[in-house]
């Protein structure tokens, strides 16, 4: 079960309001999504610095980059800043743990784009 959170900032900077969504997958992780709010009216979108966004699967754990992964054109970028776990692990094991945390960020990546429009 993959947790979605969707943590909304006002102009001030303090959060305003958080909705959860769930994703139903054989992999697990969580990642929250920071939707900020500037005096000049802009809006950003990216992954909130304060939680440890990624993904698990097996013995494997994909982390997301909070300050590079981010929302632009309705697209939303997911950028991998490491993946651990994968010390003394047979290849057939990794490949399968790495395939389905790969196919969840694909699903993941649909749903935010979703989501957000």
């Amino acid at each position: 079960m993959i947790e979605i959170k969707f943590k909304t900032y006002g102009t001030d900077g303090f959060q305003t309001n958080e909705q959860t969504k769930l994703l139903n997958s054989d992999v697990n992780g969580v990642v929250a999504v920071a939707i900020s709010h500037y005096s000049d009216g802009s809006v950003e979108v990216s992954l909130d610095d304060d939680e440890q966004n990624g993904l698990e699967f097996g013995s494997t754990f994909m982390k997301f980059d909070n300050f590079e992964s981010y929302c632009q054109n309705g697209k939303f970028d997911l950028v991998v800043k490491d993946v651990v776990g994968i010390n003394f692990v047979k290849y057939s094991e990794f490949k399968l743990n790495l395939t389905s945390i790969m196919q969840a960020c694909d699903q993941l990546k649909v749903e935010l784009e979703k989501t957000l429009k």
